[in-house]
């Protein structure tokens, strides 16, 4: 064994030779790669139906995957699964560039850890040699795994043991088996996916001299403010371009957005329908301007599930049941701007909010102008030079497309007469968030006048509306204990009908407030020691740093002389700074009454505001004179297992 694995990785250095930093981008890639990623390698999605859907929206390539567990289920044996063939086969029918990922552990080799070891490298670099065989002519793009610093794909008990130094090692494995078996691939770095710092990292491994083409995916769906836009998206990919040319001698080199998106989930980090339709405009019309970003692929077409409330259910341009969204008619509507027109610059202006971008399509002339304050507009006038003054194409992204006849009447505004003069070779739009695009002849007009209009859309009425699951809680803050909700579900003994209550919830910025009613004739105290009745709180939030749900769960007890006792008894999330204060509850003919107040310290959040959305369960146990639990009754479900699985909660929105 240790004389092939010496032969074999011996053979790297000679086949290493034929690609690297110094390869030239081919010819006969398309312009730019608009592409989008599929999970048919998942057994996700109907192939002909997203197939014929990715093709008229105008897209050029899919981004999937063959994982190496299904290649090699057996150790040895290699068997490419008849889905693969046939999504594969599809989209060379309909025209589309395959960009295939090799990825992800196999059980057979390390317990199924990253394949790190010289046996494991070896095996995984028999999985790239066999996958290129299979495809060779049909796949030109291959990604050397998916998100290796984030441990996408891998058990959880390996997702923090890698090493970039590792990837370097398989990167080189990998990419020499593909080349041996299909000369003419492009071999895409691993998709770095928690930030620049980690493109870094894996650059200065020496992985720009085995691949063809970098790789990042670029989220800021968690940011906030200005940081979760297109613009801000494009200020961090500029930022990308410094680093590659620290590591590739001063000069740039190829780079594929392999994905990005912004989901619609009903919560504090989803976008709406039409926010996320402007942002994909903007996104790819900026991608155009960045000279290295040869393509990028929007995650993902089809939404990955059914669950509203789920961020990583809603990335899809098409919903669960293939309504299409609209994102997905925007980039329709620009889609040949997109993968085939060449960037002429952009138009600076005297309003660092307004963007306008020059592109040139065969003989057509193009502008893509927009906004990016939600609080004003602009209005920019063109003035023709020796035109040919023939009608415009002009639309909204997404929009139907209407003809704009050259001429402009200037207006005074504060009594709407006209001034008496039309420019008839000058033409006037309004720009907004929303971009706009306008095509013909526009090879002579230059930008003669443009001036900021105050529209301040956050003074606009705001109906916010909620579709809210069974027995979610809505909590309003300037209506405190406005809604109960009845605790259900009885536990325990259900025979014992014996105790029922209710509860109300309120917030302000620092506290959630849980007001709880109770009806048990016996309640048994808690007196340092032994069992007695209990309220157990526990509570879900959305980590979007880490993009994981964390956990902690409270417990309250009564004591005598109407006094409680609580404690925090287990939590998820590290960090928190106090234990949760509860009141003292009172009695009140066999009614029991408790207040709880968690702080928003506690469970991982700055504060409670309006549009955040939690995962809550409020259980009461009730304890009998023999001291076992005998029944009890919830809102939502509580569990002794740990952590708590998401099913197990009810939602809380705050609005």
């Amino acid at each position: 064994m240790k004389k092939f694995l010496s032969a074999f990785f011996a053979s790297l250095a000679i086949s290493s030779q034929m690609f690297g930093a110094n390869s030239e981008y081919p010819a006969d890639l398309p312009k730019f790669i608009m592409g989008t990623c599929t999970h048919f390698g998942q057994n996700l999605g109907d192939i002909s139906e997203n197939m014929k859907m990715i093709a008229e929206g105008g897209f050029n390539s899919i981004r999937d995957e063959c994982m190496w567990c299904v290649v090699e289920e057996r150790k040895g044996e290699f068997k490419i699964p008849p889905r693969c063939l046939e999504y594969i086969d599809s989209a060379l029918s309909y025209g589309l560039l395959p960009l295939m990922i090799l990825d992800y552990s196999n059980p057979n080799y390390d317990g199924g850890a990253y394949p790190e070891s010289e046996s494991a490298r070896a095996g995984f670099a028999a999985y790239s040699s066999k996958m290129a065989v299979a495809f060779k002519g049909k796949i030109k793009l291959w990604q050397v795994w998916n998100e290796w610093d984030g441990g996408c794909g891998m058990p959880a008990k390996f997702k923090d043991k890698k090493t970039m130094e590792g990837y370097a090692k398989l990167l080189k494995a990998s990419a020499a088996e593909v080349k041996r078996a299909s000369p003419d691939s492009l071999i895409v770095l691993n998709s770095i996916c928690r930030g620049l710092k980690e493109f870094e990292d894996i650059l200065k491994c020496g992985v720009i001299q085995d691949c063809d083409v970098l790789s990042l995916h670029t989220y800021n769906h968690s940011e906030r403010g200005f940081n979760r836009t297109p613009e801000a998206w494009h200020k961090r990919m500029l930022q990308s371009g410094e680093i590659i040319r620290k590591y590739n001698g001063g000069k740039d080199m190829p780079l594929y957005v392999t994905e990005m998106g912004f989901t619609t989930p009903s919560n504090r980090i989803g976008y709406s329908y039409n926010t996320s339709a402007d942002y994909a405009a903007r996104l790819y019309l900026l991608a155009r301007t960045i000279p290295w970003v040869k393509g990028m692929w929007w995650y993902e077409f089809q939404n990955y599930g059914s669950d509203h409330y789920e961020m990583g259910h809603n990335f899809g341009l098409i919903d669960d049941n293939r309504t299409p969204k609209p994102s997905y008619y925007a980039l329709k509507s620009i889609a040949d701007i997109i993968t085939k027109a060449d960037y002429l610059g952009e138009i600076q202006t005297s309003i660092p909010s307004v963007h306008i971008l020059k592109f040139k399509l065969d003989s057509e002339d193009i502008l893509a102008m927009w906004c990016t304050d939600a609080d004003k507009q602009a209005q920019a006038v063109f003035k023709a030079k020796n035109v040919d003054l023939k009608p415009l194409t002009v639309y909204h992204v997404g929009k139907a497309k209407t003809t704009m006849d050259w001429g402009f009447r200037e207006f005074v505004s504060a009594r709407g007469k006209p001034n008496g003069t039309l420019r008839r070779d000058s033409v006037s739009f309004t720009i907004s968030q929303t971009p706009l695009i306008v095509r013909g002849n526009l090879a002579g007009a230059d930008l003669d006048f443009i001036a900021e209009i105050e529209f301040k859309t956050s003074e606009l009425p705001v109906k916010r509306i909620f579709e809210t699951a069974k027995n979610a809680a809505v909590l309003r803050a300037e209506k405190p204990f406005e809604q109960n909700y009845n605790l259900t579900s009885m536990r325990g003994n259900q025979s014992q009908k014996k105790s029922s209550g209710s509860f109300s919830a309120s917030y302000d910025k620092d506290f959630l407030t849980f007001k709880i009613s109770v009806k048990d004739g016996n309640v048994v105290e808690y007196t340092g020691q032994g069992p007695s009745d209990r309220i157990v709180v526990s509570l879900k939030v959305f980590d979007a740093e880490r993009e994981i749900e964390t956990a902690t769960q409270f417990e309250v007890r009564p004591t005598a002389d109407e006094k409680v006792k609580s404690s925090k008894i287990r939590e998820q999330f590290a960090g928190a700074t106090s234990e949760f204060v509860a009141s003292r509850y009172s009695t009140v003919n066999g009614e029991h009454f408790y207040t709880i107040k968690i702080p928003a310290s506690d469970i991982g959040l700055r504060a409670y505001e309006k549009s955040l959305r939690l995962k809550g369960a409020v259980a009461y146990y009730d304890c009998d004179d023999s001291g076992s639990e005998s029944n009890g009754i919830s809102w939502g479900i509580t569990s002794d297992s740990w952590p708590l699985d998401s099913a197990q909660f009810n939602y809380i929105f705050f609005n």
